[in-house]
C-alpha cells in the first residue's frame, strides 16, 4: 500500500473518533445544563408555593381574629340571623302545604 493512503485512512479514523467524543461530550454537558436549569425553575416555584402558603396562614388568622372578635363584642354567634330564621319559617310554610313526597 502507498503511505499517502495509509495516512489518509488514519487521518479519517481519528476524525470519525475526535468527532464522537466532542459529541459525546458536548451531550453530557447540555445535560447538565438543562438540569440546572430545571432545578432554578422548581426552586422559583417552591418561592411562590412557600409564599402562598404563608398568605392563607396569614388570611386565616385574620379571619379567625374577627370571627372571635365579632363573637364576643357582638353576641355575633350566638343570636340567629333575621335572613335565616325568616327563610326557614318560609320553607316550612310551604312544605306543609305540599304533600309529603313533594320535598325541596
Amino acid at each position: 500500500m502507498d503511505i499517502a493512503a495509509i495516512v489518509g485512512l488514519v487521518a479519517a479514523i481519528s476524525g470519525v473518533i475526535l468527532g464522537w467524543t466532542g459529541r459525546s461530550r458536548q451531550i453530557r454537558k447540555e445535560g447538565r445544563s438543562d438540569g440546572s436549569g430545571e432545578g432554578a425553575l422548581r426552586q422559583d416555584v417552591e418561592y411562590i408555593k412557600r409564599g402562598v402558603d404563608d398568605i392563607k396562614v396569614d388570611m386565616r388568622i385574620q379571619n379567625q381574629r374577627r370571627t372571635e372578635y365579632l363573637s364576643a363584642s357582638h353576641g355575633w354567634k350566638s343570636r340567629p340571623s333575621k335572613h335565616t330564621s325568616g327563610l326557614t319559617g318560609w320553607k316550612n310554610n310551604i312544605l306543609k302545604g305540599r304533600k309529603q313526597d313533594e320535598r325541596f
